[in-house]
């Protein structure tokens, strides 16, 4: 309770000052990621953090504790922040104002590196040492899913292409528009499953070697909770494109499909492809008794879907260039 008091009462102290315009304030805004995008009061503090290094990158979201920690120290700005070469005398105090912050001195380090990347106008890089070559496979299947707001899957869609050839390239969706239900989600799902198989059969046939392309582990999971069978069973070769672009680049804009296959040149077709957007379109096809309405909104889901499994294959390319550019 003293501990509450006290803090209760240097906000009101600060609140005050405001209010008075005092000069210098006693605080100075740190950038908070979202938590900063989403306050009403941001436009206040936004002049103030022009070329401030907490604004920088998204991928490398230090605590308040030590932004504060870098400022007493003097570095402020993007520009300080990247031709910072700390000695050891500068970690001493730096950990000292930190305290035991988890793998702080890692942290910091990525932020160093990430700040001389902007820099240079530098988004993704190849990290030390690593080839980017991603895996491949004479048949590469490109997959992504779509859940509603109660977190069933109703959109299976799937991106197929032959010995890394663009033009080869087809799309696939297994989809239920209507509510969805456990017994709907599962039907879907093993549709999508079945013809997986079926083209992995067909392109071992051929003797062709075969793959399954996904961005981060949740389309294993889906696939794992809702048909009860786990993915490393069944005979297709999975790869993680997260996993592999996380072993593979350093990213001012972290690893998520929408920030690195932006950087690697892709862009999606609608203006405002998110998943939260495509909850908001299955909602309205739902509610909405206009069926030109409804068709357009589907076929939007089917594009961003689309555009989502281009995406792991535009990535993948990526790697393929970077990799001949190296060499």
């Amino acid at each position: 309770l003293e501990r509450y008091d006290r803090e209760f009462a240097f906000r009101l102290k600060v609140a005050d000052s405001a209010v008075r315009g005092t000069r210098p304030p006693i605080v100075e805004p740190v950038y908070l990621g979202t938590e900063c995008d989403l306050c009403d009061w941001y436009p206040v503090c936004e002049p103030q953090l022009e070329n401030d290094a907490s604004t920088a990158f998204s991928s490398w979201r230090p605590s308040t504790r030590e932004w504060l920690a870098l400022r007493r120290l003097g570095v402020r700005t993007v520009d300080q922040l990247a031709r910072l070469s700390p000695t050891e005398a500068f970690w001493d105090r730096y950990m000292a104002e930190v305290g035991k912050a988890h793998r702080a001195r890692f942290r910091l380090t990525e932020g160093i590196e990430k700040a001389a990347m902007v820099m240079r106008g530098v988004q993704l890089e190849v990290l030390p040492g690593t080839d980017p070559a991603p895996p491949a496979a004479d048949v590469e299947v490109d997959f992504d899913m779509e859940n509603d707001a109660s977190g069933h899957v109703y959109l299976w869609g799937a991106r197929v292409s032959t010995n890394q050839d663009e033009s080869t390239a087809t799309y696939r969706s297994f989809v239920r528009w209507d509510v969805m239900t456990d017994e709907t989600e599962r039907a879907v799902a093993q549709e999508f499953k079945n013809w997986l198989l079926a083209e992995h059969q067909k392109a071992a046939a051929a003797g062709r070697s075969f793959a399954a392309f996904h961005h981060s582990g949740i389309e294993l999971r889906k696939i794992r909770d809702i048909l009860d069978t786990d993915p490393s069973d069944l005979p297709v070769t999975f790869v993680d494109t997260c996993a592999y672009a996380v072993r593979t680049y350093r990213s001012v804009g972290g690893h998520g499909l929408k920030f690195l296959a932006r950087a690697a040149g892709f862009e999606w077709r609608d203006e405002d492809p998110s998943g939260l957007s495509s909850l908001e379109w299955l909602s309205r096809s739902q509610d909405t008794s206009d069926e030109v309405e409804q068709n357009k909104l589907r076929r939007r889901i089917l594009e961003y879907n689309e555009d989502d499994t281009a995406a792991t294959a535009a990535l993948r390319d990526f790697g393929s260039k970077s990799t001949r550019r190296l060499r």
